[in-house]
């Protein structure tokens, strides 16, 4: 055939059979590459399952592990700072991511026989919402009050029973130990001697009832008054005993204090709730 001539001519001149041959093979060559081209998809489908799956795990993972890791560590400060028996902190945060900021939704703890300043509480139960702490201060174990920085609200109950009670009322205000308090039912009962001024201690007993004060004090509000086992108005008692009237007691301080709302008295034990806004009841 000469130089000049066409492809259409070249194909005209090749065998018949030739030609037949090479359109089966196109026609089977192009399932194959369909083939390669959906497998190619589908390991592509499979890998992007898998990392979606591997994110979800540790995402997972991470709800649980850095509430944990909180938790873990608030619960060691509390304990260190209170000298509790026990002492439990569970904390909530979603997304946990939130935790990585230092900010909780919500902080629930749980205390048993631990001491605020120099009150024994027999148990606290607090719960805190809004919650900042301090990561960083965490990491380094540093002391409970200097990992918080704020909350929006605390409420909680501490429970104060008459040894801790008697021990606190000592420390403060009767180092001689001339009264004790007997807590029953609704009502307080303070018994003793108690010294008057320039003369010999004369047995008192006097029995009311406790009311906070400005967040941080209890007031005893006497019903009763017994003095060298002679009943007596209750203003009298202003006139010979006025320290036993009001005790002051501060909850907690630091970063977020804590205030008495109200009190009450159950056999062997004081009740108190507690709050992080005042709002004490005034003394009747």
């Amino acid at each position: 055939m000469g130089a000049g001539e066409s492809a259409g001519q070249r194909q005209a001149a090749e065998p018949e059979a030739t030609r037949t041959k090479k359109m089966w093979m196109d026609r089977d060559a192009c399932p194959r590459r369909r083939a390669g081209r959906g497998e190619h998809s589908g390991s592509a489908a499979v890998a992007g399952m898998v990392a979606i799956g591997a994110l979800a795990v540790l995402l997972a993972v991470g709800q649980w592990a850095l509430p944990a890791w909180v938790s873990g560590r608030l619960s060691t400060a509390l304990q260190e700072a209170t000298r509790a028996q026990d002492a439990r902190v569970q904390v909530q945060a979603m997304p946990a991511s939130r935790l990585l900021q230092g900010r909780l939704d919500q902080v629930d703890i749980w205390l048993r026989d631990g001491w605020y300043g120099q009150l024994q509480v027999a148990q606290a139960r607090v719960t805190a919402t809004g919650l900042v702490v301090d990561l960083d201060a965490l990491r380094r174990h540093a002391p409970f009050t200097q990992a918080l920085r704020s909350a929006q609200s605390v409420q909680g109950t501490l429970t104060v029973d008459e040894a801790g009670l008697n021990d606190y009322f000592w420390s403060q205000m009767d180092p001689g130990r001339h009264v004790h308090w007997r807590l029953k039912p609704g009502r307080v009962r303070l018994e003793g001697s108690w010294p008057l001024p320039g003369a010999k201690a004369v047995p008192l007993v006097l029995e009311g009832h406790f009311l906070p004060v400005s967040g941080d004090r209890l007031h005893f509000t006497v019903d009763q008054l017994q003095v060298a086992g002679r009943s007596w108005p209750a203003s009298f008692l202003d006139q010979l005993f006025p320290d036993l009237l009001s005790l002051p007691v501060q909850v907690w301080q630091g970063p977020i204090p804590l205030y008495i709302r109200s009190v009450e008295t159950e056999e062997g034990r004081l009740v108190l709730q507690v709050s992080s806004h005042a709002e004490p009841a005034p003394p009747q």
